[in-house]
């Protein structure tokens, strides 16, 4: 899978962390090239936005992995800001709810989904 990469810093305080941030992610799918575009917007605790950014996918198998790379972006985005606590928002209930769940996933978005969860530990807080 290669990808093209967009992203605009909005509103970054020059400090070493941002505490808190929501992420909301959402993809849009090809099926005719088996491309997607994940979108990402992230908001401070106060509202602000802070962030947003495109990431352009090739190779990419179905919408559900489309969704699944949307929120593995948002998690790395999370970890570019060198926040302590994230809330990753999305309209995949089931992205979401693989995320949440403890049990190894073997679906065919399982092995984003690892890569999510392995990811947990470089914040004190994930949300999902």
């Amino acid at each position: 899978m290669s990808s093209f990469l967009l992203c605009v810093v909005v509103d970054m305080v020059l400090q070493k962390s941002i505490s808190r941030v929501r992420i909301l992610f959402d993809a849009v799918y090809d099926n005719k090239t088996f491309r997607s575009a994940s979108d990402l917007v992230g908001w401070n605790l106060r509202g602000n936005l802070t962030v947003l950014k495109t990431v352009i996918h090739s190779n990419v198998p179905s919408p559900f992995a489309a969704e699944a790379y949307a929120c593995l972006d948002g998690t790395k985005l999370g970890i570019s800001l060198r926040t302590h606590s994230v809330k990753l928002m999305g309209d995949s209930r089931t992205v979401i709810r693989k995320c949440q769940e403890t049990t190894t996933d073997k679906s065919a978005i399982g092995a984003i989904i690892r890569d999510i969860q392995s990811k947990k530990s470089d914040f004190q807080e994930l949300i999902f």
